[in-house]
């Protein structure tokens, strides 16, 4: 996720990985701002449902399962790849 071997990173640290990677930062303290309220309220909570993730909202913290994370990425990979393969059958 963040390229680290680190099972745990902070809200802060998800926050400058997602700025770092989008080309499009015009205000960064808006930005970040926009950033964090989204990962906070959007999708930490629906990836805190998942297996791979627990989110500590008061802590401010994300615990990541790497080998169940990575298990359901590619059990992703593989139903685009059927998708993909039905639609060129057609």
């Amino acid at each position: 996720m963040l390229r680290t071997e680190a099972d745990c990173v902070t809200h802060d640290q998800l926050v400058d990985f997602v700025i770092e990677r989008d080309s499009n930062v015009a205000d960064e303290v808006s930005d970040r701002q926009s950033v964090a309220m989204e990962l906070r309220h959007v999708h930490l909570p629906k990836l805190d449902g998942t297996e791979a993730v627990d989110y500590e909202p008061r802590a401010e913290r994300v615990r990541i399962d790497s080998a169940t994370l990575l298990t359901k990425l590619e059990g992703i990979r593989s139903r685009i790849d059927d998708i993909q393969d039905e639609r060129s059958d057609r």
